[in-house]
């Protein structure tokens, strides 16, 4: 999912001369052992240039999100050892991106990049400039890395479309990459790890932290993840586009995914003239066959299925037989495999925000409710869902602007930071703050005796409300509050407590 056609501030043209600096290469070979246990090999990484502070504020500017920048970016083209879709060993590729003013250890942030035109249209190559998203976090203090993904860049064969296994996997093999890249450097970084994309990007961030945490625990903690208008439900909400009476302009993605499928079982079909209708497959194989021109595939789409029955209903691109097995048959290998790809049916530890506009015309906003609703009934007790809109609906490409503005100070209000007090314990067990997230009320209960100076802090850090009381229970009016992501500060003697709430 994401930018067939892609949002409105990414036609902006930018003198990029002004910003780019000459290439150099700093090609690494044979690199040292890894940081990890199953750390990757680096085996390249090129210096690809310099985007000033300056710029990444006309960024800001043009999507609407007020970036507190602190640095410009240096970008690395990286390529690394990992496995491809087909289980052999693979050479997959990725954008690295460190600040230009490294002054200290920094946190690492995964951005997940959403579905592009094809397999070169890819962050490494600076292509779509979607990886400009992945190169703010840089500038506001992260190292920010965005892997390809598995068949994109440098990695062999088909792109697995919503795959979550090679999804998962391309992004922590990265992260193992540039953590024996940075050891190597003497480049200090936390072991803060932050999660973040959009569209495919939202399903592959929750991919990667569902295996990070159910099977890589012992080495990774994910500190918090924020999926954005992604397809978690491919088996449930994705698959019943086909079976609705609205029109979907997007037909594409039932072939990507499907398609995609095939690619990591080659057995769920002998060709894929047994899903798709006959007068389709002109129009899908030459896509099958490069994964480049995705959009074009699209408009082909939509053209013939007006053309041969007036709407744009994708159901028709299938065959009867196909439409059966969807519908009728929960153990076809097909079936099988669609519900193997659902992200969204396990307990996150760490936290997570779940963003997403109820106008989506791409993915539907059920796939965000679905996944918030299961989560939490699986026992998850720091995972809640948002929309980003304020009053008017807007489409998948137009809650970009509003996702980052929300969701970008949310993240940032997990980074460690230093106070004046010694002692920092977030989400504590003797402060409860309910209900999370709140609407008319916000009650505070304090199992700690003594003073406590409460501050209810914005993402701007402007402190709304505040109290210093001895009492063991606060309720706190936040109708009149803007919705958003706010911090609850408890403050005594010897402690800061801190709880991180949303206001909608």
């Amino acid at each position: 999912m994401a930018e067939v056609a892609p949002a409105p501030w990414l036609f902006l043209k930018f003198n990029w001369s002004n910003f780019i600096i000459m290439k150099k290469s700093l090609l690494l070979f044979c690199m040292l052992i890894s940081v990890l246990s199953h750390s990757q090999e680096v085996l390249d990484v090129t210096f690809e240039g310099n985007l000033s502070q300056g710029f990444f504020s006309v960024v800001a500017i043009t999507l609407g999100v007020d970036f507190e920048l602190s640095s410009g970016a240096d970008l690395y083209r990286m390529t690394y050892t990992t496995t491809g879709s087909d289980n052999a060993e693979d050479i997959a590729s990725g954008l690295l991106i460190l600040p230009d003013n490294i002054t200290g250890p920094m946190p690492i942030i995964n951005y997940q990049h959403g579905t592009t035109d094809g397999r070169d249209a890819v962050p490494s190559n600076q292509s779509g400039q979607e990886f400009l998203l992945a190169a703010a976090f840089s500038t506001m203090g992260f190292i920010a890395y965005a892997p390809d993904y598995i068949g994109m860049g440098t990695s062999r064969g088909f792109h697995p479309y919503v795959h979550a296994e090679t999804e998962a996997r391309a992004s922590i093999d990265m992260l193992s990459a540039v953590k024996s890249y940075l050891a190597s450097e003497d480049i200090a970084f936390t072991d803060q790890l932050f999660i973040t994309g959009y569209s495919q990007g939202g399903h592959a961030a929750m991919a990667a932290h569902r295996m990070i945490e159910q099977e890589l625990s012992d080495e990774l903690t994910v500190t918090a993840s924020l999926p954005m208008s992604g397809p978690y439900d491919i088996s449930g909400i994705m698959t019943d586009i086909l079976f609705t009476d609205q029109e979907f302009f997007f037909p594409s993605y039932i072939v990507y995914s499907t398609l995609g499928l095939q690619a990591v079982n080659p057995n769920l079909f002998d060709d894929i003239s047994e899903v798709f209708r006959p007068e389709f497959l002109d129009i899908i194989r030459p896509f099958a066959e490069t994964g480049n021109g995705l959009g074009a595939m699209n408009r082909q789409l939509i053209d013939l299925l007006q053309q041969n029955f007036g709407t744009s209903l994708p159901r028709f691109l299938l065959r009867d037989e196909m439409l059966d097995i969807l519908q009728n048959d929960d153990d076809h290998p097909f079936t099988i495999a669609l519900r193997e790809n659902d992200v969204f049916d396990w307990s996150p530890e760490a936290p997570v925000l779940i963003l997403y506009c109820e106008g989506d015309d791409q993915v539907p906003f059920e796939n965000s409710l679905k996944a918030d609703s299961i989560m939490n009934l699986r026992g998850a007790v720091n995972t809640s869902s948002m929309s980003a809109e304020s009053g008017v609906a807007l489409d998948h490409n137009e809650c970009i602007s509003p996702a980052l503005t929300i969701g970008v100070p949310w993240l940032l209000s997990f980074v460690d930071q230093t106070t004046s007090t010694d002692d920092v314990i977030l989400n504590p067990d003797e402060i409860t703050v309910y209900p999370n997230p709140a609407a008319d009320q916000l009650n505070i209960s304090i199992d700690i005796d003594g003073v406590h100076q409460i501050n209810l802090i914005d993402m701007t850090g402007r402190v709304v409300w505040s109290i210093s009381t001895p009492n063991h229970q606060e309720i706190i009016d936040v109708r009149d509050f803007n919705d958003g992501v706010y911090v609850i500060q408890s403050v005594t003697d010897e402690f800061s407590f801190i709880n991180r709430i949303i206001i909608q």
